[in-house]
């Protein structure tokens, strides 16, 4: 801070170390008075009829009698910069202020003197039991370092801020904020800085922990590629599954089941209907309805190998195919003749409907037996 503040010290303060002269700061006692009179005239008469002569009247025009004083008191809080004047938190609240509005050009002129009078303002109880200027000039130079930071946060903010912001606010400079809310200006000093390790012993220790901990970053990194690879080998395993997926699935047969004729079942042999209906052909299965994934494609699979074996393949499957027809014809040749030895006669179309459900009863018993003794008969005479 001290640096910062050397390099951006006002040029008013150059001169006067380079010359001891007050001339140069004459504005800024000027600015202090006026900020007495105007803000707090009761102190400023008060120290006016103490510094009159007592064997002069004193006038009611302006007297350069406060004005002198002030330069006597005030001189040594601008050259050093209120060092050795105010305590540590509130100097610090004044050096901090100083810095951070350097930026804006001549505000050090308006800032500075508003300190001081500030100061002055804060003192005022003390300065208002004085009775003779040597009183005045102890309180100006010795109690100084009672004013605590707060207070001259008040101070500031009822009769200076405003025109601090407007002098800002003509500026580029950022929002001005109240010094007196959030964090207060109080043991900035006193917070813990940690001690530099000069030691041997701690240097020896902190450089064993600065290994140790570049070695498990080190590890770190290590474990995260070897992580990395496995999951890219990973994802590439998922990948080439996933394109043979795709592959199986384009490049599959589709399930076109053509007409064959299905062998009857045996419990199908012996149901006694002669009109039975004609069976269907099965409708050729498009891409559409096979499914876009593995579990399709596995059914799919699964039901050409049934239609594989239920049907047969090449010369298995015609051979099977006339076996069936032949059978179906048998079927029918038998229900004909059940249907002429136990009604009589055959039947004609919807005729068999016009039956009552007792005569159906007892016919297809009767014609179910028949058709079981051909059967029988057929089997004796075949082993034969």
């Amino acid at each position: 801070m001290y640096r910062t503040y050397l390099d951006t010290m006002p040029p008013i303060l150059r001169d006067i170390y380079l010359n001891s002269s007050t001339h140069e700061l004459e504005p800024w006692f000027r600015k202090v008075e006026i900020h007495l009179k105007e803000i707090d005239r009761p102190i400023y008469n008060h120290m006016r009829s103490i510094l009159y002569p007592p064997d002069s009247h004193m006038s009611t025009t302006d007297d350069p009698y406060v004005l002198i004083f002030l330069k006597k008191c005030c001189y040594s809080w601008f050259k050093y910069m209120f060092v050795g004047f105010l305590a540590t938190d509130p100097l610090l609240f004044v050096w901090d202020q100083y810095l951070i509005t350097s930026d804006i050009p001549k505000f050090h002129d308006e800032l500075i003197p508003a300190i001081a009078a500030a100061m002055i303002i804060t003192l005022r109880d003390f300065l208002l039991k004085c009775k003779m200027t040597s009183e005045m000039e102890t309180v100006l130079q010795h109690k100084t370092n009672i004013i605590i930071t707060r207070q001259l946060q008040s101070v500031i903010v009822r009769f200076f801020l405003a025109d601090f912001k407007n002098r800002i606010a003509r500026s580029d400079f950022g929002p001005v904020i109240d010094p007196t809310e959030g964090r207060q200006w109080t043991s900035f000093n006193k917070d813990h800085v940690p001690q530099a390790a000069n030691r041997p012993e701690q240097r020896l220790t902190d450089r064993e922990r600065n290994e140790q901990n570049a070695q498990l970053e080190r590890r770190l990194r290590e474990e995260m590629v070897k992580r990395q690879e496995t999951e890219r080998a990973l994802q590439s395993k998922i990948d080439q599954l996933q394109r043979e997926i795709d592959q199986i699935r384009y490049t599959a047969v589709p399930i076109t089941t053509t007409q064959s004729i299905r062998a009857p079942t045996p419990a199908e042999r012996y149901v006694v209907n002669p009109r039975s209906r004609p069976v269907s052909p099965l409708k050729p299965v498009t891409r559409q309805q096979q499914g876009n994934s593995p579990l399709h494609d596995l059914l799919r699979k699964i039901s050409q190998t049934c239609n594989r074996v239920a049907h047969g393949e090449g010369k298995n499957s015609v051979t099977l195919n006339e076996q069936t027809k032949n059978d179906i014809r048998v079927h029918k040749l038998d229900l004909k003749m059940a249907e002429r030895e136990v009604v009589g006669r055959t039947l004609h179309v919807n005729e068999w409907n016009q039956l009552t459900e007792v005569q159906r009863q007892t016919y297809s018993q009767q014609m179910l037996d028949v058709v079981k003794t051909r059967i029988q008969n057929r089997y004796t005479d075949g082993r034969k």
